[in-house]
Protein backbone atom coordinates (compact mmCIF):
# COMPACT_ATOMS: atom_id res chain seq x y z
CA UNK A 1 0.00 0.00 0.00
CA UNK A 2 1.19 3.69 -1.07
CA UNK A 3 -0.40 7.16 -0.18
CA UNK A 4 -1.72 8.94 -3.81
CA UNK A 5 -0.55 12.34 -3.04
CA UNK A 6 1.75 14.39 -0.83
CA UNK A 7 1.62 17.74 0.97
CA UNK A 8 4.31 19.49 2.84
CA UNK A 9 3.66 22.44 5.40
CA UNK A 10 5.72 24.69 5.49
CA UNK A 11 5.58 27.29 8.88
CA UNK A 12 8.92 28.50 8.31
CA UNK A 13 10.42 29.33 4.97
CA UNK A 14 12.76 31.58 6.78
CA UNK A 15 14.64 28.04 7.56
CA UNK A 16 15.23 26.71 4.47
CA UNK A 17 17.75 26.93 1.79
CA UNK A 18 15.94 26.93 -1.31
CA UNK A 19 18.75 26.30 -3.11
CA UNK A 20 19.76 23.34 -1.69
CA UNK A 21 15.70 22.22 -1.29
CA UNK A 22 15.60 22.88 -5.07
CA UNK A 23 18.45 20.91 -5.81
CA UNK A 24 17.45 17.39 -3.81
CA UNK A 25 13.79 17.64 -3.83
CA UNK A 26 12.60 14.82 -5.91
CA UNK A 27 8.87 14.00 -4.82
CA UNK A 28 5.63 14.75 -6.67
CA UNK A 29 4.16 17.03 -4.21
CA UNK A 30 1.92 20.07 -3.37
CA UNK A 31 4.03 22.73 -0.71
CA UNK A 32 1.47 24.71 1.35
CA UNK A 33 3.37 27.95 3.03
CA UNK A 34 3.31 29.87 6.11
CA UNK A 35 2.34 33.38 5.31
CA UNK A 36 1.30 36.83 7.20
CA UNK A 37 0.00 38.38 3.52
CA UNK A 38 -0.24 37.24 0.11
CA UNK A 39 3.06 39.92 -0.59
CA UNK A 40 5.12 37.30 1.58
CA UNK A 41 3.83 34.53 -0.15
CA UNK A 42 4.82 35.31 -3.23
CA UNK A 43 7.78 35.92 -2.16
CA UNK A 44 8.33 32.83 -0.59
CA UNK A 45 6.71 31.12 -3.66
CA UNK A 46 9.22 32.45 -6.01
CA UNK A 47 12.03 30.65 -4.38
CA UNK A 48 10.74 26.95 -5.42
CA UNK A 49 11.82 26.62 -8.57
CA UNK A 50 11.37 22.71 -8.54
CA UNK A 51 9.72 20.26 -11.47
CA UNK A 52 8.64 18.15 -8.86
CA UNK A 53 6.15 20.53 -7.36
CA UNK A 54 3.03 20.46 -8.23
CA UNK A 55 0.96 23.19 -6.43
CA UNK A 56 2.07 26.05 -3.77
CA UNK A 57 -0.46 26.62 -2.18
CA UNK A 58 -0.69 29.37 1.22
CA UNK A 59 -0.84 28.75 4.56
CA UNK A 60 -2.62 32.39 5.88
CA UNK A 61 -1.40 32.88 9.83
CA UNK A 62 -2.19 35.73 12.19
CA UNK A 63 0.36 37.81 14.30
CA UNK A 64 1.08 35.26 18.13
CA UNK A 65 -1.02 38.20 19.28
CA UNK A 66 -3.98 38.14 17.44
CA UNK A 67 -3.68 34.39 18.19
CA UNK A 68 -1.85 33.11 15.23
CA UNK A 69 -4.26 30.43 13.53
CA UNK A 70 -8.00 31.48 13.03
CA UNK A 71 -10.83 30.56 14.95
CA UNK A 72 -14.29 32.25 16.34
CA UNK A 73 -12.75 33.41 18.43
CA UNK A 74 -10.38 35.77 16.28
CA UNK A 75 -11.91 39.00 15.48
CA UNK A 76 -13.77 40.21 12.10
CA UNK A 77 -10.59 41.65 10.87
CA UNK A 78 -8.39 39.21 11.44
CA UNK A 79 -11.04 36.82 9.50
CA UNK A 80 -11.53 39.20 6.85
CA UNK A 81 -7.77 38.95 6.07
CA UNK A 82 -8.38 35.29 4.60
CA UNK A 83 -9.47 37.22 1.48
CA UNK A 84 -6.47 38.66 0.56
CA UNK A 85 -5.22 34.96 -0.54
CA UNK A 86 -8.55 34.87 -2.42
CA UNK A 87 -8.49 32.42 -5.28
CA UNK A 88 -4.70 30.76 -4.13
CA UNK A 89 -4.81 27.56 -3.19
CA UNK A 90 -4.61 27.43 0.57
CA UNK A 91 -4.84 25.82 4.31
CA UNK A 92 -6.76 27.71 6.52
CA UNK A 93 -5.94 26.12 10.36
CA UNK A 94 -8.81 25.98 12.64
CA UNK A 95 -7.26 25.69 16.36
CA UNK A 96 -7.90 27.64 19.09
CA UNK A 97 -5.86 31.24 19.90
CA UNK A 98 -2.22 30.49 20.30
CA UNK A 99 -1.44 31.57 23.88
CA UNK A 100 2.04 33.10 24.43
CA UNK A 101 4.35 32.38 27.38
CA UNK A 102 3.14 29.54 28.62
CA UNK A 103 5.07 26.51 29.56
CA UNK A 104 2.97 23.46 28.75
CA UNK A 105 1.39 22.67 32.13
CA UNK A 106 -0.22 25.92 32.23
CA UNK A 107 -1.34 26.10 28.82
CA UNK A 108 -3.41 23.08 29.25
CA UNK A 109 -4.85 25.19 32.18
CA UNK A 110 -5.15 28.36 30.11
CA UNK A 111 -7.05 26.34 27.32
CA UNK A 112 -9.30 24.86 28.98
CA UNK A 113 -10.56 28.18 31.61
CA UNK A 114 -10.99 29.58 27.41
CA UNK A 115 -12.83 27.22 25.84
CA UNK A 116 -15.41 26.31 28.78
CA UNK A 117 -15.47 29.83 30.40
CA UNK A 118 -14.91 32.12 27.35
CA UNK A 119 -17.24 32.35 24.71
CA UNK A 120 -16.24 33.14 20.87
CA UNK A 121 -17.78 35.69 19.40
CA UNK A 122 -17.23 34.38 15.69
CA UNK A 123 -18.89 31.62 15.44
CA UNK A 124 -20.91 32.00 12.23
CA UNK A 125 -18.90 35.01 10.82
CA UNK A 126 -15.64 32.55 10.23
CA UNK A 127 -17.89 29.42 8.66
CA UNK A 128 -19.79 32.40 7.04
CA UNK A 129 -16.72 33.42 5.01
CA UNK A 130 -14.90 30.54 4.70
CA UNK A 131 -17.99 28.89 2.80
CA UNK A 132 -18.36 32.20 0.62
CA UNK A 133 -14.18 31.82 -0.18
CA UNK A 134 -14.46 28.32 -1.27
CA UNK A 135 -16.80 29.01 -3.71
CA UNK A 136 -13.41 30.07 -5.88
CA UNK A 137 -10.77 29.50 -3.79
CA UNK A 138 -9.28 25.68 -3.22
CA UNK A 139 -9.37 25.20 1.05
CA UNK A 140 -8.43 22.48 3.21
CA UNK A 141 -9.51 23.19 6.52
CA UNK A 142 -7.40 21.99 9.02
CA UNK A 143 -8.03 20.72 12.38
CA UNK A 144 -7.27 18.64 15.88
CA UNK A 145 -8.57 15.30 15.54
CA UNK A 146 -11.30 16.33 17.95
CA UNK A 147 -14.83 14.88 18.46
CA UNK A 148 -17.02 17.47 16.33
CA UNK A 149 -18.97 18.29 20.12
CA UNK A 150 -15.77 19.99 21.13
CA UNK A 151 -13.39 21.20 18.51
CA UNK A 152 -16.62 23.59 17.74
CA UNK A 153 -16.54 25.72 20.50
CA UNK A 154 -13.78 27.23 18.68
CA UNK A 155 -15.13 27.43 15.37
CA UNK A 156 -13.99 24.07 13.54
CA UNK A 157 -17.51 22.43 12.78
CA UNK A 158 -15.91 20.09 10.86
CA UNK A 159 -17.68 21.08 7.34
CA UNK A 160 -17.55 19.70 4.06
CA UNK A 161 -18.87 22.27 1.77
CA UNK A 162 -17.87 22.05 -1.77
CA UNK A 163 -14.00 23.02 -3.43
CA UNK A 164 -13.08 21.89 0.38
CA UNK A 165 -10.76 19.23 1.53
CA UNK A 166 -10.03 18.08 5.10
CA UNK A 167 -6.80 17.33 7.25
CA UNK A 168 -6.09 16.42 10.55
CA UNK A 169 -3.23 15.89 12.31
CA UNK A 170 -1.82 13.34 14.63
CA UNK A 171 1.50 14.76 15.81
CA UNK A 172 2.30 11.74 17.93
CA UNK A 173 5.41 13.39 19.50
CA UNK A 174 3.40 15.74 21.28
CA UNK A 175 1.52 13.05 22.79
CA UNK A 176 3.08 11.83 26.17
CA UNK A 177 4.27 8.33 25.74
CA UNK A 178 1.86 6.87 28.62
CA UNK A 179 -0.84 8.34 26.55
CA UNK A 180 -0.36 6.62 23.21
CA UNK A 181 -1.83 3.45 23.16
CA UNK A 182 -5.36 4.57 24.26
CA UNK A 183 -5.02 7.30 21.95
CA UNK A 184 -4.14 4.83 19.49
CA UNK A 185 -7.41 3.49 19.71
CA UNK A 186 -9.30 6.80 19.21
CA UNK A 187 -7.07 7.62 16.68
CA UNK A 188 -8.00 4.55 14.63
CA UNK A 189 -12.12 5.12 15.18
CA UNK A 190 -11.73 8.96 14.43
CA UNK A 191 -10.05 8.22 11.29
CA UNK A 192 -12.71 5.23 10.11
CA UNK A 193 -15.06 8.18 10.73
CA UNK A 194 -13.48 10.95 9.10
CA UNK A 195 -13.37 8.28 5.72
CA UNK A 196 -17.22 7.92 6.27
CA UNK A 197 -17.64 11.53 6.50
CA UNK A 198 -15.69 12.93 3.89
CA UNK A 199 -14.67 10.49 1.35
CA UNK A 200 -11.10 9.37 1.14
CA UNK A 201 -10.33 11.60 -2.07
CA UNK A 202 -11.23 14.81 0.28
CA UNK A 203 -9.25 13.74 3.35
CA UNK A 204 -5.68 14.70 4.55
CA UNK A 205 -4.40 13.31 7.63
CA UNK A 206 -0.74 14.86 8.72
CA UNK A 207 2.44 13.38 10.63
CA UNK A 208 5.01 14.88 12.98
CA UNK A 209 6.71 16.82 14.14
CA UNK A 210 9.41 16.66 12.21
CA UNK A 211 10.73 19.95 13.19
CA UNK A 212 9.79 22.32 15.64
CA UNK A 213 6.22 24.42 15.88
CA UNK A 214 5.58 28.16 16.61
CA UNK A 215 6.03 27.32 20.13
CA UNK A 216 9.77 26.43 19.33
CA UNK A 217 10.39 23.44 21.61
CA UNK A 218 7.56 21.16 20.25
CA UNK A 219 8.61 17.23 21.00
CA UNK A 220 10.48 16.18 17.46
CA UNK A 221 10.91 12.60 16.19
CA UNK A 222 13.94 11.06 17.62
CA UNK A 223 14.94 9.30 14.13
CA UNK A 224 13.10 8.03 10.95
CA UNK A 225 12.19 4.52 12.30
CA UNK A 226 9.18 6.63 14.56
CA UNK A 227 8.73 8.72 11.26
CA UNK A 228 7.78 5.59 9.46
CA UNK A 229 5.74 4.39 12.05
CA UNK A 230 3.36 7.16 11.55
CA UNK A 231 3.34 6.55 7.70
CA UNK A 232 2.55 3.09 8.81
CA UNK A 233 -0.41 3.13 10.91
CA UNK A 234 -1.76 5.65 8.53
CA UNK A 235 -1.96 3.49 5.54
CA UNK A 236 -2.86 0.43 7.94
CA UNK A 237 -6.58 2.28 8.52
CA UNK A 238 -6.96 3.33 4.83
CA UNK A 239 -5.46 6.46 4.87
CA UNK A 240 -4.41 7.80 0.63
CA UNK A 241 -3.36 11.27 1.32
CA UNK A 242 -0.39 12.22 3.31
CA UNK A 243 0.82 15.66 5.17
CA UNK A 244 4.16 16.17 6.17
CA UNK A 245 4.72 18.59 8.86
CA UNK A 246 7.26 19.78 8.18
CA UNK A 247 9.35 21.11 5.35
CA UNK A 248 11.71 23.06 7.03
CA UNK A 249 11.86 20.39 9.84
CA UNK A 250 13.38 18.02 7.33
CA UNK A 251 15.81 20.39 5.48
CA UNK A 252 17.15 21.00 8.83
CA UNK A 253 17.92 17.47 9.87
CA UNK A 254 21.70 16.17 9.24
CA UNK A 255 20.89 14.27 6.00
CA UNK A 256 17.06 15.82 4.47
CA UNK A 257 17.82 13.50 1.65
CA UNK A 258 17.52 10.46 3.42
CA UNK A 259 14.36 11.48 4.77
CA UNK A 260 12.99 12.68 1.18
CA UNK A 261 14.05 8.61 0.34
CA UNK A 262 12.17 7.51 2.75
CA UNK A 263 8.85 9.54 2.08
CA UNK A 264 9.45 8.52 -1.79
CA UNK A 265 9.04 4.53 -0.81
CA UNK A 266 5.46 5.74 0.29
CA UNK A 267 3.80 7.20 -2.32
CA UNK A 268 2.77 5.69 -5.97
Amino acid sequence: MRFNKVIFWCEFPNEVDWEIFNKIFKIKSDIYIASKTKKEFLKWKSKIKNEYVKNIGAWPVLTKEEGYWFSSYSSKKSIDRLFEFKGIKMKIDLEPPLLVNYGWLKMVYAYSKLLLFKKAKNHNYINKKILELSKNTEIILSGFPFPKWFSSIYGDRQMNPKNTKRNFFIYRTLIPKILRPILKIYFKYFIKKSINKFGNKNLFFAVGCIGHGILGNEPTYKNINEFEKDLDFLLNNNIKNLVIFDLAGIMNRKNPEDWFEIIKKYII
